[in-house]
Parts: C-alpha cells; structure tokens; sequence
C-alpha cells in the first residue's frame, strides 16, 4: 500500500513539474526596429521584467494557464496581450509597439521675456567700457518696490553685491562689490547723469541721498578693478541715469501713488514734454513712513527737472542739488551760431577689409591744396597717394595694397590720413589677405 501511494505521488510531481514554461518574445516598433529595455508587466503575478538591449525578453518559468503582459516603453503606447501559455516555450510574434504622438494646440508668441539686464556697449556715451564687468538695470519692466527704492529685487540679478539696507525710505541705498563695506555706498563711485552725487569724492565718499526708482530709466554699473578710472573707491562706479521726455508724444503726465505698512505712502508724479527740438522733463516725490523700527519716520521731497537745448544752443536748465535749494535758471547761448560748420571735409575708403585694392574717396567743401598719405601701424610712411590741388566736390583715389617702390605690403591695419593745411583726417583700413 505504501508502494502504491510513493509511486502515485511522484507520478503527480513529475506530471506538475512538466506544467511550466515560459514566455518569450522581442520587441519591435513600427519600423521593425527592435525596443531595448522594454519593461514586461505580468498582471497575474504583479511581477516586471525587462527586454534586453536587443528587445528580447523571457519570463520565468510559470503554471500553464493565460497571462496578461503589458509592454511598455517611452516614447510609445503600451499594449496588452493576453498569452494562453501550454508550452514549456510559449514564443509570442508580431510584437509592434506604436509611436506616441500628441497633437499640440498652437501658440503665438508676441515677445520675449525681457531679463531687464544688458552689458554696457563698448562706448556708452562718453565713457569707454570694453573689457570691463558692466551691467545695465532696465526699471521700465522691473518687477520689484520701486516706492521704497527696494535694493534686494532691483540689484537681485547683479552677482557679488553685498546688499545692506538700513532705512525703510530707500532714501540711503547700501551696495558693496568684492566684499567690501556697502554702508552709504562709500565703496561705489556713485553718480547721476553721469556726475558725481556723494558727500565728498575723495575725502568722505558716502552718498546720503539716491534718486527714486520710479524716476530712473537705467542703473549703470562698472565693477572691478577697471573701474578705478573714475574714482579712488575700490568697489565700482555705479550711475543712475534718470528718465527723459517720451520723444514720441508732445506731453505726457505719470501719476503713480504707493500705499504700505507702517505708514507708507509715496507719491510721485511727471511731466514730460516734446515739441519740436525742444523737450522737457521734471518730476516730484513726496514720500512718508514710519518704518518698523522706534524712531525712523521719514518725510521726503524730492524734486528735479531738466530741459534740453534747442538747435541753436539757447535754453534754461534748473538741476536742483541734493540737499539745498536751487531754483536758479542757468541760460545759456551761442552768440555766433553761424561758426558752427554745417559741412566738413570727409575720407573714407571701401571695401574695408579689402584684398587687393580699396577705393578712397574723398569729400571737400572748399577747394584745398592737399595731400594722401598710406602710413602703417608704426607709423612709418608706406606710399604717398597724391599731392596736390583739388576742386570741391567728390573724389576717388585707388590703393592697390602696394608700397612707393610698387611692392605688395603684408596684411595688416594701415592709416589713410588726408592732410588739408593745418588739418589732418585719418581713416583705419585693413587689409586682408
């Protein structure tokens, strides 16, 4: 008897051991190109598999019985197959994953986000600033306080400024660059317009008093050693430069009013005017607070006001100084207008660069005994053009890139320079080979 059931217990291990298989399979896209790494769901057993980087994939050995697997990949739509497996090796075929794709609703884009932030040219206005570390704050669209002249958003994008602020007014502005101290910005050379606006420049450089935010079109900021040029204070130059007349309307009027905690309330408002070749521009602030601490209430007026030349020079400007009163008219006027040429001689060369020959033509306004000289950029003469007498009007002369002896001259900058009596105009051409 006990025979009997050994022998029946293992026939039915051996018929259960042979009930097991597995499932194979590789998949492919819709270009039949094969999906590695494709991840394999067994939904009757919650279990993931993988393919390999070839697409192929191969279950462990399950139950005979029907399984659901789900492939899925990125970039491709899953898919489900329902496996009936009564094989030891149950291959699946035409395994085709297809592309996912989604359809867009479109989107017209009317500008760009302006970062606010641009480096200074190279010559901006009468400062020269290549190979310096510039900045230049935009306030048009300047997404920060500007009724409290709010240091830490408008100066947010500058790196390396150490940023103090002590009075809620914003009346004091505290910058500090390459580490140094930013009390009343005694470390920045600190302008308006272009002039200079601290206590004193050299001997006791803070600045007690800055524009408000409201007022000002571009901050300019020059750090590093560079900036030495225009002062002795080792952090920078910093200038506000402020608004003028809107150049495309005859007047226009600003009024914005600011209300905050502690008592704030800031009010400014402009004006500014445009007719002909003649502008103007003023602007008044009031502004009073509390601030959060005991003993700082302010109360600030503030008042400026600016008006251009006319074509002749005749005009009043009234620049009130920070901290006084000044309501004096400066005028004034060009007593001989007349002196003021309205034309002047003119050399040019083109093309330029050139190779071999350029064109240099000539504009004189008066008949003139002259001279065209070709010198290098050492100064020695390379060949003499012409000398002599010439009409007014219009004139062309040819470089052929050659010296006095007929000889080809060597790549490189070369001056023009046109001598008409006791004056000399210069031209930069440069040859190109």
């Amino acid at each position: 008897m006990r025979i009997k059931l050994t022998t029946f217990l293992v026939i039915s291990f051996l018929i259960n051991s042979a009930q097991t298989g597995r499932i194979i399979g590789v998949v492919f896209d819709e270009d039949k190109v094969s999906i590695p790494f494709t991840t394999v769901h067994i939904q009757e057993i919650n279990k993931v598999i993988y393919s390999n980087s070839e697409g192929f994939f191969s279950t462990p050995k399950l139950n005979y019985g029907t399984y659901h697997l789900t492939l899925k990949s990125i970039g491709y739509q899953p898919k489900t197959f329902n496996i009936i497996l009564d094989s030891q090796v149950k291959k699946i075929d035409n395994i085709r994953l297809v592309n996912k794709t989604f359809e867009l609703n479109e989107y017209e884009f009317s500008e760009e986000e302006d970062f606010n932030i641009r480096k200074l040219r190279a010559i901006e206005g009468i400062m020269i600033t290549q190979g310096k570390k510039t900045e230049a704050i935009k306030l048009e669209k300047l997404d920060a306080n500007k009724a409290t002249n709010q240091s830490r958003q408008i100066y947010a994008k500058i790196p390396g400024l150490n940023i103090w602020e002590s009075d809620g007014a914003g009346i004091q502005i505290g910058l500090g660059g390459r580490g140094l101290n930013p009390s009343r910005n005694s470390n920045f050379n600190t302008r308006q317009n272009g002039y200079d606006i601290s206590a004193d420049a050299l001997g006791y450089p803070e600045s007690y008093y800055s524009p408000p935010s409201e007022a000002i079109d571009e901050i300019h900021m020059i750090r590093g050693a560079a900036s030495l040029q225009f002062g002795p204070q080792f952090g920078g130059l910093i200038n506000f430069k402020l608004k003028e007349a809107n150049s495309s309307k005859k007047i226009e009027l600003f009024l914005r009013n600011s209300i905050g905690s502690f008592g704030l309330n800031n009010t400014f408002i402009s004006l500014g005017s445009t007719y002909k070749k003649h502008q103007f521009y003023g602007y008044f602030n009031y502004k009073v607070g509390d601030d959060w601490r005991p003993n700082s209430s302010v109360e600030v007026n503030g008042v400026q006001l600016s008006q251009s030349f006319n074509s002749v020079g005749d005009g009043c400007y009234t620049d009130p100084t920070p901290g006084q009163l000044n309501s004096d008219c400066i005028t004034l006027e060009i007593e001989y207008p007349n002196i003021i040429p309205t034309k002047i001689s003119t050399i040019n060369n083109y093309p330029n660069p050139f190779n071999p020959s350029t064109n240099i033509t000539l504009d004189l306004i008066n008949d003139e005994e002259l001279s065209i000289l070709v010198y290098d950029i050492k100064g020695s003469l390379v060949k003499s053009i012409y000398n002599g007498f010439l009409d007014q009007g219009n004139h062309m002369f040819v470089w052929e890139g050659n010296n006095s002896r007929g000889k080809k001259v060597v790549s490189g900058i070369y001056l023009c320079v046109l001598r008409l009596g006791n004056e000399i105009l210069s031209k930069k051409m440069i040859l190109s080979k």
